[in-house]
């Protein structure tokens, strides 16, 4: 949600008292955040949020370019009709907040097209890495979706590979979806 910061330490007793749990609760959730690459653990000091460089960005981009595109191929190939139709409308829902819509309002609707988007492409390996390299990246994202700048170009892209879906152009999805990340 960006309530903590990149580098911000993380104090086990704060959290236990802002989320009213135990500190064995807290240092399990530390551990899986860690593991998944959202904090490190600074010797002497415990863990913090994780501070992305440039480069720590550019190969999340990477790898979230491929599975972004293997994603909307694999929909493309295997969603069902209710699903095309889940997409459209997620499709059409990005189109609007990204026009006019706060961040959190962007980052909703950018989750539920993702979360349509991976259903359908039926891999939950696929699916799993794609949520473990997204999560890594909100950091950036939210920034991102903060700022109108180039969101309606976003909105046009992503209208443009929903088209290719519709059409059921595996290919083609894939290149734009590629593109798309690759371009962001």
């Amino acid at each position: 949600s960006g309530r903590f910061q990149p580098g911000q330490r993380l104090v086990e007793k704060d959290l236990c008292e802002l989320l009213g749990v135990s500190r064995v609760s807290v240092r399990e959730a530390l551990r899986q955040l860690e593991t998944e690459g959202f904090i490190d653990t600074v010797p002497h000091r415990g863990p913090a949020v994780i501070q992305l460089t440039a480069k720590d960005v550019r190969n999340l981009y990477d790898v979230l370019s491929i599975l972004e595109a293997q994603g909307a191929r694999l929909f493309a190939q295997h969603a069902s009709d209710e699903e095309m139709e889940a997409f459209d409308q997620a499709v059409k829902s990005i189109v609007k907040v990204y026009k006019k819509g706060s961040t959190e309002d962007r980052l909703a609707a950018k989750l539920r097209f993702y979360q349509v988007m991976f259903t359908g492409a039926r891999n939950p390996v696929l699916e799993s890495a794609f949520r473990t390299v997204y999560g890594r990246i909100t950091i950036v994202l939210r920034m991102a979706l903060a700022s109108s700048k180039n969101l309606e170009d976003v909105a046009r892209a992503i209208e443009k590979m929903a088209i290719a879906v519709r059409r059921r152009d595996a290919d083609e999805v894939f290149d734009r979806a590629r593109r798309m990340v690759e371009e962001a």
